[in-house]
């Protein structure tokens, strides 16, 4: 999203999420957090994790090396 490289869909419930989201810095990186305890965060952080995924490099195919 900082880099400006995804598109959504305006829908109203996601715009929401997205809007109560702030990330924090740890020690073991960026972190998704609420603004505020009462919001919802869920559709913010599936979208992240599924950026990751979709970023992610693809593992090499298996190879089996013979009979066990």
């Amino acid at each position: 999203m900082k880099e400006k490289r995804l598109t959504r869909p305006n829908d109203p419930q996601l715009n929401r999420h997205l809007a109560a989201v702030v990330a924090r810095q740890t020690e073991r990186g960026p972190r998704l957090d609420k603004a505020k305890s009462r919001h919802e965060i869920d559709g913010a952080v599936a979208l992240a994790m599924a950026i990751d995924r979709a970023e992610a490099p693809k593992p090499e195919p298996a190879q089996l090396l013979g009979w066990l």
